[in-house]
């Protein structure tokens, strides 16, 4: 199985384990109202209600999983799949991920590193097929349902702080402690557009919320089973 940077950080906990806050039924979307008469609890429980109920998200940014420098840019669909690019370390690959699989595509230099030179030809064209329990970080990148689990749950006591125009959207500014300040739009629909952490180097934007994507599953000839790959 790989053993160094995809699969290094795969081999980590989770992407981040954070604890879910109940919240009570969310106030209905003020469509196209200002939010900023609302609580920040009620502006956050619009946000997650409104983004759980589209049908997909394009989702690009950085962070860490939990200690590898990460970059990310999927498209995720509600129905557990997606398609895109995720960058641990200094590699990147491409990623196709379903509820039962996840896929990658790297390129020779990847190849080369994770089985040798001599072997990197034989995957460098294949999809490499992995299991989702065993590369929890690149399952939650690929996910619909844990973006949104791990970037709009954090625990604590929201307050509202300043708002602007964010990617040119107007938006408000809804901060948890100690540090994570996540941007909502303000009129229209209340959508997630961006979540900050800087202690935990994350910046995530959330946009294209359900817009058309294709996901094309890998199949046949061009697909490696992931445990025929062996560090060199």
């Amino acid at each position: 199985m790989l053993k160094r940077s995809i699969a290094a950080a795969a081999s980590a906990a989770t992407l981040l384990t954070l604890a879910g806050c109940s919240s009570s039924a969310p106030t209905p979307d003020p469509s196209g109202t200002e939010i900023r008469t609302l609580s920040a609890q009620a502006v956050l429980d619009l946000a997650k209600h409104n983004a759980a109920g589209q049908t997909s998200v394009h989702v690009k940014g950085t962070g860490a999983c939990p200690n590898w420098p990460f970059a990310v840019d999927m498209k995720l669909r509600n129905d557990g799949t997606g398609t895109g690019t995720v960058t641990v370390g200094i590699n990147t690959v491409k990623l196709v991920s379903s509820p039962t699989a996840l896929y990658i595509q790297g390129d020779a230099e990847f190849w080369s590193a994770e089985v040798g030179n001599g072997a990197a030809e034989k995957f460098q064209s294949k999809w490499v097929k992995l299991l989702p329990a065993n590369n929890p970080c690149l399952t939650a990148l690929g996910s619909f349902s844990a973006i949104q689990a791990n970037y709009l749950n954090y625990p604590g006591t929201p307050t509202l702080g300043n708002s602007q125009a964010v990617f040119g959207v107007p938006a408000v500014m809804v901060q948890t402690p100690p540090d994570v300040v996540t941007w909502v739009r303000a009129k229209g629909e209340a959508l997630p557009i961006q979540i900050d952490q800087p202690s935990q180097q994350t910046k995530i934007a959330m946009g294209e919320w359900g817009a058309p994507v294709t996901v094309t599953i890998p199949s046949g000839p061009d697909v490696v089973d992931g445990s025929a790959v062996t560090k060199k």
